[in-house]
């Protein structure tokens, strides 16, 4: 078992590979595209998210992302969705390796495990998107992640089928290795839910009334999509007060 069972040396040396192909990763991840917000409380006793606009529309409806840069470096700049995206891998990989590591039942798998994950789940949110949304005669954007559009269901059925890949190719114990990594998978889902919460996107019904609703400026998802529904003027100053459901 060519990067499991060859030794404790050599698994040392794959674990370090698969780190640096981690970070390799997560640094892409990070400057993907230019999507995030940043949330305060507003004086009308609910949330309001201010955000920047980014340079070009990326939806159909002709309402722009909202830019937020988490951190810059010179050029380099860390946007919200996809950082959280990347942290979520990153995390969820090395506790998953960790436990499957130390159990009780050791099953020695490398960081490479969660990178065939992660990457069947990019491409299966991302043609579940496409199927979902424009057809199968487009499925070959796929691979174009870039392009934005990721579904869930999507994710975690195309992450299922890397785990199987990298677990038979290895041939480890499929089970148990997947009763190690399951709450690594649920808390990588939780911080991904909160870039989808700063991005934006996936948002609930408008809550009236409710003290933790959330408030969108002009520009946003929300507030286009309020705005095709007659709910708002495309002159209001925000949105109307949504569910924040991408945290619940």
């Amino acid at each position: 078992r060519r990067d499991c069972l060859s030794g404790r040396s050599d698994r040392g040396s794959e674990r370090r590979l698969g780190y640096a192909r981690a970070g390799a990763v997560v640094l892409a991840g990070c400057v993907w595209r230019p999507v995030g917000l940043v949330v305060h409380r507003g004086s009308l006793g609910w949330i309001e998210a201010p955000a920047r606009l980014s340079r070009r529309a990326t939806r159909p409806m002709g309402y722009r992302t909202m830019h937020q840069t988490l951190l810059e470096m010179g050029s380099l700049r860390f946007h919200a969705y996809p950082t959280m995206l990347a942290l979520a891998f990153i995390t969820g990989t090395l506790l998953a390796v960790r436990e499957a590591n130390l159990g009780k039942r050791p099953v020695y798998v490398t960081p490479k495990l969660g990178l065939c994950a992660f990457l069947g789940g990019l491409l299966g949110a991302r043609a579940f998107h496409i199927l979902q949304y424009k057809g199968v005669e487009y499925l070959w954007q796929a691979p174009l992640v870039w392009m934005g559009g990721l579904v869930f269901y999507g994710g975690l059925i195309g992450g299922f089928l890397g785990y199987a890949l990298y677990m038979g190719y290895n041939k480890l114990p499929f089970w148990l290795t997947g009763d190690y990594c399951a709450p690594y998978v649920a808390l990588g889902q939780a911080i991904t839910r909160v870039g989808c919460f700063l991005n934006g996107c996936c948002w609930g019904k408008v809550a009236e009334g409710v003290p933790w609703a959330i408030a969108f400026p002009p520009h946003s998802y929300p507030f286009g999509q309020q705005v095709m529904e007659g709910l708002i003027e495309p002159s209001a100053q925000r949105s109307l007060p949504v569910h924040p459901t991408q945290i619940y």
